[in-house]
């Protein structure tokens, strides 16, 4: 395997490490893949295509910025991929109630294409990737991280302490739509998330 930098080894011999160009044409194919085979389970395959084709997913310039990371085996094998963008995602374009002029708050970043193959889900790959991609960016000072999440990924989510908020449902070209959730998390304590922080103070003591 070809050394890469800001590569950690998991205890299963797995890499995670930045995404390169030249891995591009393998993350499409997962992309596609666990965007159909996973994605089918909550909504009609007819719908989750057209999303896919509609909808601009994992490009080579997110990959370019250098937060992407992919998970792969000893034989370099992706078996998983995410990152973040401080970019406001495309996809924003397609909610019911744009507004894609309106700015992202003050340090905060998106995260990105969180893909898992299907022949490896519910192995914890999903994790370790949204760790990697929080480590790296309170490594690079972002105080807190947005996503959007359909019904395929709320679980994950919350169970790594992502808040929900509004719900936008985006329009397909079939007249159809599928709702993604919006979630975030704080990463270093600033005064820019006081609801955030005032939020998940409220849910630790109802945990409790």
């Amino acid at each position: 395997m070809v050394k890469i930098n800001d590569s950690h080894a998991t205890h299963t011999g797995h890499i995670c490490r930045l995404a390169t160009s030249a891995d591009f044409s393998e993350l499409t194919i997962l992309e596609r893949s666990a965007f159909t085979r996973i994605g089918s389970r909550f909504y009609p395959l007819a719908d989750v295509e057209i999303a896919l084709d509609t909808l601009q997913g994992l490009t080579l310039s997110l990959i370019q910025e250098g937060h992407y990371f992919v998970l792969v085996n000893k034989e370099n094998a992706i078996l998983a991929s995410g990152g973040w963008s401080r970019a406001v995602p495309d996809y924003r374009s397609h909610y019911s109630d744009p507004n894609p002029d309106k700015p992202m708050l003050e340090n905060l970043a998106t995260v990105r294409c969180v893909y898992v193959h299907p022949d490896h889900e519910r192995r914890g790959y999903a994790k370790k990737i949204m760790q990697r991609i929080e480590k790296d960016a309170r490594n690079h000072n972002v105080s807190g991280l947005a996503l959007s999440s359909s019904r395929t990924a709320l679980a994950l989510y919350r169970s790594l302490d992502y808040i929900g908020g509004a719900v936008h449902m985006v329009n397909l070209p079939n007249g159809r739509g599928i709702e993604l959730h919006e979630m975030y998390k704080t990463l270093l304590t600033s005064n820019e998330f006081p609801a955030l922080e005032e939020q998940r103070t409220k849910n630790e003591c109802s945990s409790n």
